[in-house]
């Protein structure tokens, strides 16, 4: 969306607005020529020496046109507008019409107004149809403005270019495009991934979601799209994203592969967020946090023995949220920070007795680097992280739990 203009310009210069005169008096001796209208004005320095004033000018600049999108945007905006006056004006005769119902109904009427009464009930039934009807019209002119929508927005289909980008490591050209018909093959015959996203994504909380189709053109001799290498590349930045790749499509010399993708969750670098984050938003992280280093010291491999359905499994990780709190937090314009710290108990599973569990929780904790924390931002960096292990002698017995301390560095905007 173009940037509305800042307004009026001064151009005056700096000379000009640097330049002190002397007040004309008697013994200042002004010499002005009035040959033009425009003609500089004179003036004698304390010095004795004459400068010369141009004049102050000002100039407007035009504000910028809104774009095709922008209008659009505008048009939806004012139906939904209309319709919200249509729904207010159908309220507004369907309770004249229960007024009068309530009325007539309550013996307070008289027969001798029967004509009176008539006319006024066919006028507020009618006004009622009438209502409803336009209600009707207006939902009709939303839906077609929803429809006429010119989408700008590439948010989502610009992250999943870069992760394209990852994949074929920077060797395929992929172009982002808001239009199907804007997708054409190479006429060099070289490959070309377009990706479509025709509507705006949603923001949620700094999660962003939103449906796109990929468009690949190649010739014979180069592979489809590998979806499961996709995939596996989405999960590794922490996004949820569905593929489903459509049948092949033979033209002349080159194919078509159509891709729909529906990104369920993909975030930037710096997320932006409605509104500060809450106390409460913060203690869901904690939570998070807490499951993360419970799972990653419970042991995955099978389980030797024969155990009764009441009987508890030997040996499976516990944890516990110790506490929480934030340790700093800046809100200044543009990128906002925030330091939170979380402490937790952790009693990892004994199936894993002579295992490094100190390192597994530590490495569970630094792969949050670059993941979102919902509702908070992206961790943009671990500024500390400590385990404090017990006596490990007690692990079969009863055991002490081992105690992670780790202070989250969390980046957003607000907009």
């Amino acid at each position: 969306m173009p940037e509305p203009h800042p307004g009026a310009i001064n151009t005056t210069p700096a000379s000009a607005r640097n330049r002190k005169t002397k007040p004309n008096n008697s013994q200042t001796n002004n010499t002005t020529d009035n040959h033009s209208a425009d003609a500089e004005t004179t003036t004698e320095t304390p010095t004795g020496q004459v400068t010369s004033e141009e004049p102050t000018m000002t100039t407007t600049t035009k504000p910028a046109e809104p774009t095709a999108a922008e209008l659009s945007r505008r048009a939806l905006a004012q139906e939904k507008a209309t319709h919200a006056q249509a729904l207010t004006l159908n309220d507004q005769c369907q309770t004249a019409t229960e007024e009068l119902s309530a009325f007539l109904a309550s013996g307070q009427a008289s027969l001798s107004d029967f004509a009176n009464h008539k006319g006024r009930w066919l006028d507020v039934h009618a006004a009622q149809d009438v209502a409803a009807l336009l209600v009707t019209g207006c939902e009709n002119n939303v839906k077609r403005a929803e429809r006429a929508l010119i989408n700008d927005d590439t948010t989502v289909a610009e992250l999943f270019a870069n992760v394209l980008a990852d994949v074929y490591g920077g060797e395929l050209l992929v172009q982002v495009v808001t239009i199907k018909a804007d997708t054409k093959p190479n006429d060099d015959g070289s490959p070309v991934l377009f990706i479509v996203q025709e509507k705006a994504g949603v923001n949620k909380a700094g999660i962003l979601s939103a449906k796109l189709f990929l468009t690949y053109y190649r010739g014979a001799l180069h592979a489809p799209l590998n979806a499961d290498a996709i995939q596996k590349a989405c999960r590794a930045r922490n996004y949820s994203v569905q593929i489903d790749p459509w049948p092949s499509q033979k033209y002349g010399t080159y194919f078509e592969d159509p891709t729909a993708v529906n990104v369920t969750r993909a975030f930037m670098a710096v997320p932006t967020l409605d509104a500060e984050p809450t106390d409460g938003q913060v203690s869901l992280y904690a939570n998070v946090v807490r499951n993360v280093l419970r799972n990653a010291v419970t042991y995955s491999g099978e389980r030797d023995g024969v155990r009764l359905s009441y009987e508890p499994v030997e040996g499976a990780a516990k944890s516990e949220g110790m506490s929480y709190k934030v340790l700093a937090h800046s809100r200044g314009k543009g990128d906002r920070r925030m330091t939170v710290e979380i402490v937790c108990k952790v009693w990892p599973d004994k199936m894993l007795m002579g295992q490094p569990v100190v390192e597994m929780m530590k490495e569970a904790v630094r792969k949050q680097v670059g993941n979102m924390a919902d509702d908070l931002g992206r961790v943009a960096a671990i500024d500390h992280l400590s385990v404090d292990a017990p006596d490990l002698a007690r692990r079969f017995a009863d055991p002490d739990p081992f105690t992670v301390t780790a202070h989250f560095g969390i980046t957003y905007r607000i907009g």
